[in-house]
């Protein structure tokens, strides 16, 4: 009985201990093993991708830039010329790239026989790649044989590591003797430039670059296998205007350091005047590819004389190529105001007021043209002036003229008169050549000033020019 006792009593005093400890747990914190490390402070670093296109001479290496004239061994092509420049890529940046290196044509003429198919000088100059330094230009010719391809065609596609350089890429143009070559030959009876005087085309290289899946992330190299190749920029100097706005801008940005070619892309309606200055000229290239300009408000000119279309002053050197000019507008009196090299060719001039073109100083050459003003009114001016005593000298060909060709004196007459008219073949002159300064001027000095070199159509009075 006693030992009954006190076994309950144990077992009464353990439940209650037990209880004890589950009442203590509740009011606490389970605790696990741990510990504890920080990283110092981390940075990422971003690479950098920059590429580098150099000439090779030896060992001479010289990076090419917008100013860089490739190819200018040969003055004139003809059949059997060839020339060659050797390239490295030059990767100079931290990241792996690839790249790719053409040849881009930025603007060329095209010679025709009797309004035929137009040829041009792509068609007969070939292109070939060699990764070897030719000694001359027989060791170009011979490392090239037969792997010839078009200017159009020829592309350099290759990937660089960082810091790395490419082997040399040595780039060959040929012309390639052919029973044809007689085709580009402008002084064949019925051939014709579509402008100058020599067949042309103006090109360059150009090398685009992007990242290449070379560094690595977290899972591999493919991080970057998608990056593309950015648009082939514009060469410098190279613009196409498809708005006013853009063709305002376009001429605006353009200066002498370089020729600024602006294509059309679209006709281009109430297009503002626009002005070179003498104190800022510029060397510029217009081509209308087909379309039409209309400039049809602002006039600019000198101060108090706001009245032009276009005017090009001393030291600007002008081309306007390939198009129809609208120069009618309110407020333009005249197209055209020149004073410095003017070229127009293939271009149909169309005006409504006094004076389509303005002609006062420089060389001015109008080539196969159609030039409209109304009955009685102005197509162009040879104008003699002592603020111009060099003189302006016109030469015109193959072109159409529906309006007067006028012979004056602004100011007085320098004490030589070098201004001159010369008329060469296949014009028609629809209108009267007149004299407006007959006091200052006479019909024995205008006939010193003009010289006929072909045939040309007179269906106005032109007895003034004998």
């Amino acid at each position: 009985m006693t030992k009954s006792k006190s076994t309950k009593r144990a077992f009464v005093v353990s439940l209650l201990a037990l209880t004890l400890c589950f009442a203590m747990l509740v009011g606490t914190t389970w605790a696990w093993f741990t510990d504890t490390v920080t990283s110092g402070r981390n940075r990422i670093y971003g690479g950098y991708l920059d590429v580098e296109l150099v000439t090779v001479d030896g060992t001479t290496e010289t990076p090419v830039d917008e100013n860089t004239v490739l190819f200018d061994d040969v003055e004139k092509w003809e059949p059997g010329v060839i020339s060659y420049e050797t390239l490295k890529v030059k990767n100079v940046g931290d990241v792996a790239l690839k790249y790719t290196l053409n040849l881009t044509d930025v603007a060329k003429n095209t010679i025709t026989k009797d309004g035929g198919t137009p040829h041009d000088l792509t068609e007969v100059i070939k292109v070939a790649v060699t990764d070897s330094v030719p000694a001359d230009r027989a060791a170009a010719q011979r490392l090239t044989f037969g792997a010839w391809s078009t200017l159009a065609t020829v592309a350099q596609n290759a990937n660089l590591d960082a810091g790395a350089s490419s082997d040399p890429i040595t780039i060959v143009l040929y012309w390639e003797p052919t029973d044809h070559d007689d085709d580009y030959n402008r002084k064949n009876t019925g051939w014709t430039l579509s402008d100058g005087d020599h067949l042309y085309i103006d090109f360059g290289a150009t090398l685009i670059a992007t990242q290449y899946t070379k560094e690595q992330d977290s899972f591999d190299e493919r991080y970057d296998a998608d990056a593309t190749m950015p648009e082939t920029p514009q060469l410098p100097g190279v613009v196409a205007a498809d708005t006013a706005d853009a063709l305002h801008d376009a001429f605006e940005a353009a200066d002498d350091s370089q020729t600024n070619y602006i294509t059309l892309e679209d006709d281009i309606t109430g297009a503002v005047g626009m002005m070179s200055k003498e104190a800022a000229p510029k060397d510029i290239v217009i081509d209308l590819n087909g379309k039409t300009l209309d400039i049809d408000h602002n006039a600019v000119g000198s101060t108090g004389t706001e009245s032009q279309a276009l005017h090009f002053e001393k030291g600007t050197t002008a081309v306007i190529k390939n198009g129809t000019l609208d120069l009618t507008g309110t407020g333009i009196r005249m197209g055209i105001q020149n004073y410095g090299d003017l070229t127009l060719e293939n271009v149909n001039i169309i005006f409504d007021n006094d004076y389509a073109l303005s002609l006062n100083n420089g060389n001015v050459t109008i080539k196969n043209c159609t030039i409209t003003v109304p009955n009685g009114k102005t197509a162009f001016d040879v104008c003699v002036t002592n603020y111009y005593p060099d003189g302006v000298k016109v030469y015109i060909e193959g072109t159409q003229v529906e309006g007067n060709v006028e012979f004056d004196v602004w100011g007085s007459k320098p004490a030589t008169n070098k201004a001159t008219l010369t008329i060469g073949d296949g014009n028609t002159f629809n209108g009267d050549f007149v004299n407006t300064t007959p006091g200052a001027l006479t019909t024995a000095e205008i006939q010193a000033m003009v010289t006929k070199t072909g045939t040309s159509t007179y269906n106005g009075n032109a007895t003034l020019i004998g």
